[in-house]
C-alpha cells in the first residue's frame, strides 16, 4: 500500500509538470490605464491608490471588452495603509460579476477568478477599498490557475496566535474553501498557554456569515458539537502544560455545506488556553487511498480526479487521475 501512495504521488506530480506553462499577462500600472473608478485616485509615480470613501475602487476598464481567454486568474500583490481589499471582475452585456473575498491589510495579495464562460468579454477588473487610506500595487496580472497535487496537505493558516475568545480569533477565508470535499480531514496544531494543572485547551471551529443589516451570525460547524469533546460552547482538548498536540476532524456533507454558504464570512477559530499554531486541510483522496478498505483489483469500481483532486463523474478532454483498487494512473482523455 505504501508504494501505491508512493507511485500515485508520482504521478501526479508528473502530471502537474506536463502541463505547458502559459505565461502571466501583467496589467499596466500607468495613469492612462486607470480608466475607472469612483470615490479613489490613483497616483502613477508610487503606484498607490487613494480611497476617499468607504468601498471605493480603482482600476481597469475597456470599453470594448477584452479576451482574456487564455487564463483563469487575476492577481494583485499590495500593500495597504489601513483598508481591506477585494478584486471585482466585470464583463460585457450583463451585471454580474466574479469577485474574491475581502483581504485584510495584513495580506499582501489578492486573487479573483475569471468567469469561465465570459473570459473573452472582460470590462473592468477593480480593486476595491474598504476605508478611507492608501494601497500601493506592487504588480498586477492574470495568470492560468496553478495546478495542484491532490494529495497534498494545504495549509489554510499558521503562526502563533493566542486565542482569548472574541479578542483573538483567527479568521480564514471562504476562498481558501472553495474545493474541499466531505471526507477531507481538518487538523488543527495547538500549544496549551500553561494556565496551570485542570485548566484544559477549549477550541471553539464557527463559521461565519454577514447578515443582511451588516451584522455577524456565528455557528459552531456541525460536527464540533457532535463530537464527544464539546462542551459548554468549545472542545475541550487536553491540559497540556506548554506542549503540542494535535486535533483532527473529518469534515461531514454539513460542515462543507456551512463552509461553502454564499454568504460565508470567515471560518472564526477562538477558545481559551490555547496557541494556535497551523490549520491543515488532508484531502480525502490522500486519507482514502491509505483505507484498508480500498478494494483491490481490475474489477473495482474506478473513481476518477481532477488535478486539483475534486471527484468527476464523467471526465471530458483533459488530465486525470483514475484510482481503481489499489491502482492508480494518469489518463489522458481527448
Amino acid at each position: 500500500m505504501k508504494k501505491h501512495i508512493l507511485s500515485l504521488a508520482a504521478l501526479c506530480a508528473a502530471a502537474v509538470t506536463a502541463v505547458a506553462a502559459t505565461p502571466d499577462y501583467e496589467l499596466p500600472l500607468t495613469a492612462d490605464s486607470f480608466q475607472g473608478g469612483w470615490d479613489s485616485k490613483y497616483f502613477e509615480a508610487d503606484h498607490t491608490i487613494q480611497y476617499t470613501k468607504e468601498y471605493g475602487g480603482n482600476g481597469w476598464y475597456w470599453y470594448d471588452g477584452h479576451d482574456f481567454s487564455a487564463y483563469d486568474q487575476v492577481v494583485v500583490e499590495y500593500s495597504s495603509r489601513g483598508p481591506a481589499v477585494r478584486l471585482t471582475v466585470g464583463y460585457l452585456d450583463t451585471d454580474e460579476v466574479t469577485q474574491s473575498d475581502y483581504m485584510p491589510a495584513s495580506y499582501d495579495e489578492v486573487v479573483c477568478p475569471l468567469d469561465p464562460a465570459r473570459k473573452d468579454k472582460v470590462r473592468s477588473i477593480m480593486l476595491v477599498g474598504s476605508e478611507v487610506g492608501y494601497v500601493g500595487i506592487k504588480r498586477a496580472y492574470l495568470r492560468v490557475k496553478p495546478e495542484v497535487d491532490p494529495l497534498a496537505p494545504v495549509v489554510l493558516w499558521e503562526g502563533s496566535q493566542a486565542l482569548d475568545w472574541w479578542n483573538n480569533g483567527v479568521q480564514i477565508l471562504p476562498s481558501r474553501f472553495a474545493d474541499i470535499s466531505a471526507g477531507d480531514k481538518l487538523v488543527v496544531d495547538y500549544t496549551a498557554d500553561g494556565s496551570g494543572e485542570g485548566v484544559p485547551c477549549v477550541l471553539k471551529l464557527d463559521y461565519r456569515r454577514m447578515t443582511a443589516d451588516y451584522q455577524y451570525d456565528t455557528n459552531p460547524l456541525p460536527s464540533e458539537t457532535l463530537s464527544g469533546l464539546y462542551e459548554d460552547g468549545g472542545l475541550h482538548l487536553e491540559e497540556y502544560d506548554g506542549e503540542r498536540g494535535q486535533f483532527t476532524m473529518s469534515l461531514s456533507p454539513s460542515d462543507v455545506k456551512a463552509l461553502q454558504l454564499p454568504d460565508l464570512d470567515c471560518m472564526f477559530i477562538t477558545g481559551a488556553h490555547i496557541i494556535l499554531n497551523k490549520v491543515t486541510i488532508i484531502p480525502r483522496l490522500a486519507a482514502g487511498i491509505t483505507d484498508a478498505s480500498v478494494a483491490d483489483g481490475a474489477d473495482a469500481p474506478a473513481a476518477y480526479y481532477d488535478l486539483t483532486g475534486r471527484r468527476v463523474a464523467t471526465p471530458s478532454a483533459g488530465v486525470y487521475i483514475r484510482v481503481q483498487g489499489n491502482r492508480a494512473e494518469k489518463i489522458y482523455c481527448r
